[in-house]
């Protein structure tokens, strides 16, 4: 299954409402807004210069890359890997991405870092 922008925008608007409801006051939304939006068009537009890459597909990947990053403090557990999980039954492409950005570089942290990444240990 592929996840298409607007599902992409459906999923943003389901965690501002959460978080609204949780207790974020609503005009603190636009920062987390200007950044995942931000960096989708950043990806477009990377996409749109390699020949063979799909630019919609790069636009969802970076909108949803930090789709569980305001869960984050919350749950004590880090947003990427909070994020494939959420995302691995809808897009597995999409949940890649939100998991291996938190590896800068291509630097893939210890396993010890990871697993507690993944199990909060």
């Amino acid at each position: 299954m592929s996840l298409s922008i607007q599902d992409a925008k459906g999923l943003i608007a389901e965690v501002k409402e959460r978080e609204i409801a949780l207790g974020r006051a609503p005009e603190t939304w636009y920062t987390y807004e200007n950044h995942v939006y931000g960096v989708a068009n950043v990806a477009r537009t990377i996409a749109s210069k390699i020949k063979g890459t799909d630019e919609e597909q790069a636009y969802v990947n970076a909108l949803l890359h930090d789709i569980c990053k305001t869960e984050e403090k919350r749950v004590q557990r880090f947003h990427g890997i909070l994020g494939y999980e959420k995302l691995i039954d809808r897009d597995e492409k999409v949940a890649r991405a939100a998991i291996v950005h938190m590896f800068p570089w291509n630097k893939i942290p210890s396993f010890e870092k990871c697993s507690q990444m993944f199990f909060g240990n």
